[in-house]
Parts: C-alpha cells; structure tokens; sequence
C-alpha cells in the first residue's frame, strides 16, 4: 500500500477542516502576549502540505517550512510559485536539523510532536530548536499527547472531505502496542475518489509515549527555552487540566 504522504493533495484535502485562518490568529494572539521579539520569519515544523505555511507568507511574514518526504516539499515549492509566496522548503528530520537563518517563531502542529520516537529523539529535536529560534521568541507544539489515560486518546475516528469533485474519506487510529513499554502505533487511511481513479494510501507508524512531565523534565535539562503553559488549543487560556487537544508554549531564553 502506498504512503499517505507521497500524495500531498490528497493529504490537504483529508485535512482541509482545519481552520488555518483561525490558527494564524490564534498564534498572533500568543505572539502579542508571550514574544518578546518582533517577528518577520516563520518556521513550520512538519509542514506537510504547507497549508499554514502559505498562510504565514500570504500575511507578509518570511516563513521557512520543513518536512521530511520530498512530494510535500514540492508541493509547497510548487504552490509558492503559483501564489508568488516568499516561502523556504526544505527537506529535513525535524529530530535533528539546522537552518542557514534563524527564525523569530516556530510552530508543530496535529499531534506531529508524537512522531517524536523517544526521550533521547525529543532531545534532540529541542537542541535544534534551540539552535534556530531567535532569543525570546516563541515555538508552539499543538496537540501534545498530555493524557495518555484519555479513553478517546484510542478511539478511532472517520471523516470525509471534498474539493473539486475529489473525496477522501479517512481513518485514523491510535492503538497500544505494550502498556509497560508505552509503545503505540499510529494509523492513518485515506481512501480517494478522484474521477475514475480509486486510491488507498496509508501510513503506520510506532512510537513512544513521552509523559507530560518527563516532557518537562527533558525540558528543563536541555535548559534553553521557558515553559509558558499548556493552552486551549482555540483560544489564549491556560488549560484548568491535563488534555490532549492543547498548545504547548514555549520561549527561547
């Protein structure tokens, strides 16, 4: 079965609930509030079909957006164009990675945190994150998996969306591999309809739960950025309780 991810369009369109208007406000609302530094350039952490990213750059912002699968790239490459959009895409692990030019803000959002396989793996990623953010500005990580006793956590979910005649009806599906171990496996399906065509692509993929607060603890020892909180994934609130629909906010030192 082929990679959900080496089909871009697809990709936008199974995802195209999102939002993004409504994203960028919010996280101008963080950047109002927490930034300490102005911001010009943009970073979008496993940008996939680079939606917030055109986003960003539509609004006047220098966005650079990193993935790591060659199709979303030139899919963001390629729309760019077509928008004359001042985008960078590069093709790069977000686990560990470096860019010719700092940015002032970074976000990751859907849950893209939990491809993140381990501790040493999140480390990592936080170390490179340091490397590129500006001091003072900000890295937002949406979807954070906080409550990993949350029952809907592993309920599995179906939606369908269209555009253009095109449908894509998707499955998704978190399950427990090994309790102890916290090892789980991540199920993503896309069925399309696209004319004549019919296509099942998907993608699988095992990882580990990092508990909230060893998250904290890993954290505090890389020792570069100030936990802020975890926020309301729609508005400016701290959440009253550990849940998984959430922003973390974070500020380089």
């Amino acid at each position: 079965m082929k990679s959900i991810y080496n089909y871009p369009f697809y990709y936008s369109i199974a995802f195209s609930f999102v939002d993004v208007d409504r994203q960028t406000k919010l996280f101008s609302d963080f950047i109002r509030k927490y930034s300490r530094i102005r911001v010009k350039r943009v970073l979008d952490l496993g940008a996939g079909p680079g939606s917030q990213a055109r986003a960003f750059a539509k609004l006047g912002y220098d966005v650079a957006a990193l993935d790591n699968n060659k199709a979303m790239i030139s899919y963001i490459q390629k729309r760019a164009k077509e928008e004359n959009l001042r985008i960078s895409a590069v093709k790069k692990n977000f686990v560990s990675f470096n860019l010719s030019k700092k940015v002032d803000f970074a976000f990751m959002l859907m849950g893209t945190i939990g491809y993140i396989k381990n501790r040493n793996e999140l480390s990592s990623h936080l170390r490179s994150m340091a490397r590129v953010l500006k001091k003072g500005g900000l890295y937002l990580i949406e979807n954070f998996r906080m409550n990993e006793n949350d029952k809907n956590l592993f309920k599995g979910q179906r939606w369908t969306m269209s555009r253009d005649g095109v449908i894509v009806k998707t499955k998704y599906l978190l399950k427990m591999i090994d309790k102890k171990k916290k090892l789980v496996e991540e199920n993503l399906e896309l069925l399309v309809k696209d004319g004549n065509k019919r296509l099942i692509v998907s993608n699988r993929t095992r990882s580990t739960l990092v508990p909230f607060q060893e998250f904290l603890h890993v954290l505090e020892m890389n020792g570069d950025f100030q936990f802020i909180g975890a926020f309301d994934s729609r508005r400016v609130r701290i959440l009253p309780r550990p849940q998984n629909r959430n922003i973390i906010v974070l500020r380089k030192k």
